[in-house]
């Protein structure tokens, strides 16, 4: 069986797009206005999704757990998130990674000017999105590299969204927060300091997850969205100028700093072969071992599904691409 579904996925990858069966109505969404989530929104609007034979609706669901909800119940396919998809693995849930995007930080660490370093938090307030979302990674990260201890030495409140974090420093809700691009470019020009830059730390800030249960249901549709998942790597490392204007869309704005920025910053960090993040997963996967019985039990293969990658590496699709 698994011979046949390799064959399967490599006579797909090698048939051109216009000949293969369209399917009906995928649904897709992504958890965070950030440019991690670039290579979704670009496959959308390059229609990139439908020349290989999908229709998707793409939706932005503001919170890892509730777009975790929408795909374990079947209202969505595919999801665009972080390691959340592992802390749901964890809990129980039959979910895969089939493609990564970005996997490490791009986060800053933005404070009230009063505040001139991260040893200044000791007895403050940190804001951050929701427990374990990207920015909690972040702000624990930041906090912990400079010798405090999350929720002991600094508390870390969670008020919604990064848009959300950047208003509750201004309106004095918190002291400081986790800011990434583009919200980033919009806290220095309010006159934040950035007080921690924590980019490059190892952790899942987007990749494609899905069921086990859709990708053994519907290889095909996996291999679909993967595929255009890739292509629009390649359209955001060669075509800048439409990438730019793709993230003005998404992010709603219409200053050329923050546009840049986001591209800057993002873009270079997507890997040409996007094979899902297994090394990272593994080390969060000790991280959780540590905290809970039921992670001990979990191996990376069983939430990595890095076959549909592997056929587009092997059948010459992704050198093609930046040739």
């Amino acid at each position: 069986m698994r011979r046949w579904l390799g064959l399967a996925l490599v006579l797909l990858l090698a048939t051109p797009a216009g000949a293969q069966e369209r399917h009906p109505k995928i649904r897709a969404a992504y958890s965070a206005i950030s440019g991690a989530m670039l290579p979704a929104w670009v496959a959308k609007e390059k229609a990139l999704f439908a020349k290989h034979g999908l229709d998707v609706e793409l939706s932005y669901i503001a919170a890892g757990p509730k777009l975790l909800g929408a795909l374990l119940s079947g209202e969505l396919q595919f999801g665009v998130l972080g390691h959340q998809g592992v802390d749901a693995a964890a809990a129980g849930a039959e979910i895969v990674y089939v493609a990564s995007g970005l996997d490490h930080l791009v986060f800053y660490l933005f404070a009230n000017p009063v505040i001139q370093r991260v040893e200044d938090l000791r007895g403050k307030r940190v804001g951050a999105t929701r427990p374990n979302a990207v920015s909690d990674v972040a702000a624990r990260t930041a906090l912990r590299m400079h010798g405090l201890e999350p929720m002991r030495d600094a508390t870390i409140l969670y008020v919604g969204g990064i848009p959300e974090v950047l208003a509750a420093i201004l309106a004095g809700g918190v002291d400081a927060g986790t800011i990434s691009p583009p919200i980033s470019v919009k806290a220095r020009k309010a006159g934040l300091r950035q007080i921690a830059d924590v980019s490059g730390t190892p952790s899942i800030q987007s990749a494609v997850v899905t069921t086990k249960a859709f990708a053994a249901r519907d290889p095909v549709a996996t291999a679909s969205f993967v595929r255009a998942w890739t292509e629009a790597i390649a359209v955001i490392h060669r075509d800048k100028p439409f990438t730019l204007k793709v993230i003005e869309r998404y992010t709603r704005s219409d200053d050329p700093e923050t546009v840049e920025e986001t591209y800057r910053t993002m873009a270079p960090h997507f890997k040409r072969t996007p094979l899902p993040p297994v090394e990272v997963i593994q080390t969060y996967l000790r991280e959780l071992g540590q905290q809970g019985e039921r992670a001990k039990g979990l191996r990376v293969d069983d939430l990595v599904d890095a076959r549909f990658v592997r056929q587009l590496e092997q059948s010459g699709f992704i050198a093609e691409l930046y040739r």
